[in-house]
């Protein structure tokens, strides 16, 4: 179902939404300079690529999951032929999670030709079970009105050092499952670089969640090639905290025993994970689980199916 909407993009009720940029800069127009105050994290891994891609990424879409939950893809496409390529790439996205598309039109639309992008539009969701296709007249934000409060905390980004720079960025979604706690378990990840996402999953017959959470991160992170910049999301307090306040100093410090004098749990995995963070420069994100975030949801659904192997 293709609907017109007078709308600002990110405020519509398109749970993707697209963004036409070039493979040299993000700030040619109005609503890319509205998505870089709105996601500096987004700015910051699309620059990465153009940087190391170039022209190359033209026809490619750079897929970023926001932090209020939304997607925004970056359309490299500045001609008719790219911007078919991106969109059929957008549409297999959709389809894939389930997600409504909120494309700009009008102003926002650069070189193309209105009537042009229109009729591609027509040609690619133009099935029955399509997913339903914004096409938005974008009315810019007022300038005036106060910042509307953020969803959820932005992820924070690096500092820049020589150690960063020329890194991949590359985005990682984990989860674990437990029937019984201990009992059959399993772990799921989705890496996601680009428009290019893999998902990896296992599980053991007899575990813990914790367990589960800590190897979904592991088998993420040992997974990748070469040292990257990785943003890591997970519903684990347990992974996110220990690195975020700081939990894995205080432990290694009490020569591995919590604050209360007990053994620290898992201990042979954590050392993994302070080896793997020695490679790879990784901000851990805590997402709230459960709560339509697609990535996440998709690895419930992994570990879980891990788990019943087991059972």
């Amino acid at each position: 179902m293709i609907k017109e909407l007078n709308e600002n993009l990110f405020n519509s009720p398109a749970q993707m939404r697209c963004i036409l940029t070039s493979c040299k800069d993000f700030s040619r127009s109005a609503i890319e300079t509205e998505a870089q105050a709105k996601y500096p994290g987004m700015v910051e891994e699309l620059s990465t690529r153009c940087k190391l891609w170039g022209s190359k990424n033209m026809g490619d879409v750079h897929f970023y999951l926001a932090p209020d939950g939304t997607v925004c893809a970056n359309m490299f496409a500045e001609t008719d032929d790219k911007l078919k390529a991106c969109l059929k790439t957008v549409y297999e996205f959709a389809v894939r999670y389930g997600l409504t598309v909120g494309f700009p039109v009008g102003d926002a639309l650069g070189k193309q030709n209105l009537k042009t992008v229109k009729a591609l539009i027509q040609s690619i969701f133009k099935e029955e079970y399509a997913p339903t296709f914004y096409m938005v007249n974008h009315v810019a934000a007022r300038t005036s009105a106060p910042p509307a409060a953020p969803q959820a905390t932005p992820i924070p980004k690096p500092a820049p050092n020589k150690k960063t720079t020329g890194r991949s960025a590359v985005t990682i979604y984990t989860d674990g499952a437990c029937k019984g706690n201990p009992g059959p378990g399993g772990w799921a990840a989705i890496m996601i670089v680009g428009n290019h996402a893999k998902e990896l999953s296992g599980g053991e017959r007899e575990t813990t969640n914790n367990r589960m959470e800590l190897l979904g991160a592991i088998n993420a992170l040992s997974s990748l090639k070469y040292p990257c910049s990785v943003t890591l999301h997970s519903d684990s307090k347990y992974l996110t905290d220990a690195f975020n306040k700081g939990w894995l100093k205080g432990w290694q410090k009490n020569n591995w025993r919590t604050a209360s004098k007990s053994p620290v749990k898992n201990v042979e995995l954590w050392k993994q994970m302070i080896e793997l963070t020695k490679v790879h420069d990784v901000t851990f994100v805590w997402v709230k689980g459960h709560d339509g975030n697609p990535y996440n949801n998709r690895c419930d659904e992994l570990a879980v199916a891990e788990a019943e192997k087991f059972r």
